[in-house]
């Protein structure tokens, strides 16, 4: 995943109140 996917990512998790780190985990 590149640096600008995991910022979008970020941002959409956010917003949609769940965790992007956990999320980013789960994708590695």
């Amino acid at each position: 995943m590149s640096r600008h996917e995991y910022e979008v990512e970020k941002a959409n998790h956010l917003l949609s109140g769940t965790d992007p780190l956990s999320w980013w985990l789960d994708q590695v």
